[in-house]
């Protein structure tokens, strides 16, 4: 063998192994396409049967659009979803969704294709939204043409209906109330439909209306006779016309609860504020608060004996302390509204929930929910309105938490939620507590009023939270209880029970039984599951009706029962408009640089989004560095080198 190849090989693989000891790197570069994503996105909800009651007109939409996927699923990625109750993936539509939140739709497209080549949306819908707010500007966020399927009849045809009823969930037991009845009517002039008000089967109230117009709206203020104390459901019957487009918004039912005695609820402050003004409106709107005002240099003994709730607004502050009141104040529920002028130091020495850290200059912090929060119920409504009120002044910046807590809100910084308290209450202390952290909620109230048109939203924050304050400390050893008594028939029913042993400590060892009974006499049994320390159950959505329910448990040789009602109300979310909004789908479309078609143009539509040049195929490189020296095919060449000139010497026969 020539000395000539036994040296390249050995120079070749000391070559090798010397360049990589400078630990030489190679850069590599991998291309991915990703094809434009179509978002098909249908409405599911109950409105849809009214505005077209036609089955074989909703079977050859059915075929146009799985044409549609099909054509499109040549060119594109396509993702199906269903709106309704929730936004959820599929594409089976069964039109039973008892409500529609259109904004939830594009959020959702948000939160799910974050980063991702989204290159337009179907939405094939009627327009009609009833949960969430103006869905455009979540619309346009996304940056993608919307295609609007313009779906039922946006023609006004002959209808009554009882398009809302404004009332007090909380009145006071053996007063008058009063209720507020909006009706309206679409080419039925001439007519003359009773309206009738029951409670349960007892008729309270009966009027005959005098349709005078095509366009007809009418607002009915009414004064009720007085209920004794607890639950009762009311029932709103508007007579039925001849060839109406929907018989189902003809009737509605609400509860009212009933309580015994007026509250008398002390606003106390040293100095004027619009937030006093705000609060005090709002609790008087329930009828059940006799609601006052002192500035602490006027308060008595007397008026904290009296008082059944503190409301503290700013106290105790940097130049007034409560000085000799705070035995008696302890002695009753309080609720401590922060603010820039609080005096921090004190007020955590006086309570056994938090220590609180001024801050500096103060923070401007927005509220958000807490979805974990239990204590008592909250709608839907105002857990999507809060996070777009205005910020309060914060004037902590650090907490340290000395007890038990139920956190309703978090401050939230931007789009960031903290996770520090906002608003919270004591869980375990007597009599209870709560602060809400800030100042500023006036502005809250007035918002609510320009997004909504009423302050309900804000008015029934603060008069659930007094509600929990004034509530009995419940010191049974087994508790089953639901967050809410009312329900609608599209919410989720769920129940939590509390077992504690002889030290009063929570126990979860032995199981729970729950049986519910309805009103027609059918019978379900349920177990509970175990959560932490207690117990919780999730009995879905329920049919609209009166239950009782019964819990049973044993620890150790005693037995012990619960019981309780729960009332279901029938959600007609989907039946107080059924005319098309047609105008709205169009919006969207034009505005995002999509259009909008008919059932029958969907053939147009591919053709359409097939021309849109917008929607191209996005190529993306993923840059990789990789280690030489951590290639395993480099080692194996250089030890291949130092065989082949071990391999030849020995055959050569120089070794």
């Amino acid at each position: 063998m020539p000395h000539f190849v036994l040296f390249a090989l050995r120079l070749l693989a000391v070559a090798s192994i010397t360049f990589l000891l400078f630990a030489p790197h190679i850069r590599s570069v991998e291309k991915t396409l990703e094809k434009p994503v179509i978002i098909l996105a249908q409405d599911n909800s109950a409105s849809l049967i009214i505005g077209s009651s036609d089955s074989s007109e909703r079977t050859r939409y059915s075929a146009s659009v799985k044409k549609l996927y099909e054509a499109l699923s040549r060119k594109y990625q396509v993702d199906t979803l269903l709106l309704g109750d929730s936004v959820r993936a599929g594409f089976r539509m069964d039109l039973k969704d008892r409500s529609t939140n259109i904004n939830s739709l594009f959020q959702k497209i948000r939160s799910l294709y974050a980063g991702r080549n989204v290159g337009a949306i179907i939405l094939a819908s009627d327009g009609l939204y009833n949960r969430g707010g103006d869905p455009l500007a979540a619309a346009l966020s996304l940056r993608a043409p919307v295609y609007s399927v313009a779906l039922g009849d946006s023609n006004e045809s002959k209808d009554l209906r009882i398009s809302n009823i404004h009332y007090n969930e909380l009145i006071q037991a053996g007063n008058d109330f009063e209720i507020s009845l909006q009706i309206e009517a679409y080419q039925s002039k001439g007519n003359q439909p009773r309206i009738r008000v029951y409670r349960g089967k007892e008729l309270l109230f009966s009027k005959i209306l005098n349709i005078h117009t095509d366009d007809f709206r009418y607002n009915l203020p009414i004064v009720l006779p007085a209920q004794r104390a607890g639950t009762s459901r009311y029932t709103v019957r508007v007579d039925t016309l001849p060839n109406e487009r929907s018989f189902e918004n003809n009737i509605r039912d609400f509860y009212l609860q009933a309580q015994d005695l007026k509250k008398n609820i002390l606003i106390v402050s040293d100095a004027p504020h619009p937030d006093i003004s705000a609060i005090r409106q709002s609790l008087q709107t329930a009828g059940s608060y006799e609601v006052r005002f002192l500035y602490v240099q006027d308060l008595k003994p007397v008026d904290v004996t009296n008082a059944d709730l503190l409301i503290l607004y700013q106290l105790p502050s940097q130049r007034t302390s409560l000085g000799g009141f705070l035995s008696s104040i302890k002695s009753k529920p309080v609720w401590y509204v922060l603010g820039a002028q609080s005096d921090l130091p004190a007020f955590s020495s006086m309570q056994s929930m938090l220590d609180l850290k001024a801050s500096p200059s103060g923070l401007e912090s927005s509220a958000t929910i807490n979805p974990s929060f239990q204590a008592f119920s909250l709608p839907d409504s105002l857990s999507a309105a809060i996070s777009g009120y205005g910020p309060l002044l914060v004037p902590f910046a650090d907490v340290h938490y000395k007890g038990n807590h139920y956190d309703l809100l978090h401050q939230k910084v931007g789009q960031f939620n903290t996770g520090k308290p906002l608003f919270s209450f004591s869980a375990d202390a007597e009599p209870r507590f709560g602060f809400l952290g800030g100042e500023g909620i006036w502005r809250w109230r007035l918002q609510a009023f320009q997004t909504s048109g009423s302050h309900h939203l804000v008015d029934q924050l603060l008069n659930k939270a007094v509600q929990f304050l004034l509530a009995d400390a419940d010191k049974r050893r087994f508790r089953v209880y639901s967050s809410q008594q009312i329900y609608t028939s599209s919410e989720p029913v769920i129940f939590n029970a509390e077992l504690y042993d002889e030290s009063l400590e929570l126990v979860n060892k032995p199981d729970v039984s729950l049986t519910l009974h309805s009103a027609a006499g059918s019978i379900f049994s349920y177990q509970f599951s175990r959560m932490n320390n207690s117990y919780i159950m999730n009995l879905g959505a329920l049919t609209a009706g009166e239950y009782t329910y019964k819990a049973s448990t044993k620890l150790g040789n005693t037995s012990y029962k619960a019981e309780g009602k729960l009332l279901i109300s029938a959600d007609q979310l989907e039946y107080q408009e059924v005319r098309a909004n047609h105008q709205l789908l169009y919006q969207l479309a034009r505005q995002s640089g999509g259009e909008l078609f008919y059932p029958r143009q969907l053939d147009d539509m591919a053709n359409s989004i097939g021309m849109n040049e917008t929607l191209r195929t996005v190529s993306y490189e993923n840059t990789t560095m990789s280690d030489l020296m951590s290639m395993k095919w480099i080692l194996g060449f250089i030890c291949g080198l130092m065989f082949c000139e071990w391999f030849l010497r020995k055959r050569g026969g120089d070794l």
